[in-house]
């Protein structure tokens, strides 16, 4: 009896998605975790860029650029085309500035296919007071 009720159980679940199991948080709220604690500066069409590496996509709002202890934030046009799986690439008019006119595209992380056309507003910096 006790097994026929973990299977109910089990069915229930993955009936529902899972809706009992805690979702991971959206881009939104990681955002907000992120940037707690920070106040936004003035934006700016272009940053200097150096580290490919300290870029980071959040999904469905857009990239950050970490420098030091200011994070820069460009939230997407569309931000349903930025989606955390997908790799973005951008094609710099500049070679160590990040501009809102570059091109950035993200590609599917496992077929390499274009997922997507992505257009960036200004680059907004976020510091922490004092």
């Amino acid at each position: 009896m006790k097994l026929f009720a973990a299977l109910i159980a089990a069915a229930s679940l993955i009936a529902t998605g899972g809706a009992a199991v805690a979702r991971s948080p959206n881009g939104e709220t990681t955002l907000a975790r992120m940037l707690e604690g920070r106040v936004a500066g003035k934006p700016m069409r272009c940053i200097t860029a150096f580290r490919s590496n300290d870029i980071e996509v959040i999904d469905r709002v857009g990239v950050i650029y970490r420098d030091g202890k200011t994070i820069w934030v460009a939230r997407a046009d569309d931000p349903d085309s930025v989606r955390d799986y997908n790799v973005m690439i951008f094609e710099r008019f500049s070679g160590s500035q990040l501009c809102r006119e570059d091109i950035s595209r993200t590609v599917d992380r496992d077929s390499g296919f274009l997922t997507s056309v992505v257009f960036v507003g200004d680059f907004v910096p976020y510091s922490r007071e004092g």
